[in-house]
């Protein structure tokens, strides 16, 4: 869970001009084995065009968005395959 974010800079990142923002989360409570219980801190970097996230950064690990579409997508996406057929 985010508790705090800020802007912090606007910086060009992998051609994309970005917003910088600084983000913490507090210590959390662990449901099920998933997720984790520590608190963490870093930066991500959204995109002004697509505002969609480019890359963030925390102590430990550094994500990247690659090869996002964005835009209207094929309606074939959306049709069930020819050999669907619904439970009765």
């Amino acid at each position: 869970m985010i508790v705090s974010h800020e802007k912090v800079a606007t910086e060009t990142v992998k051609g994309q001009v970005c917003d910088k923002y600084r983000f913490s989360s507090a210590r959390g409570e662990k449901k099920s084995g998933a997720g984790s219980d520590t608190a963490t801190s870093g930066y991500i970097w959204i995109s002004q065009a697509t505002h969609l996230p480019v890359m963030s950064k925390t102590e430990s690990a550094t994500t990247e968005w690659i090869n996002l579409n964005a835009g209207p997508q094929d309606s074939a996406l959306f049709e069930p395959p020819a050999e669907y057929q619904q439970a009765k």
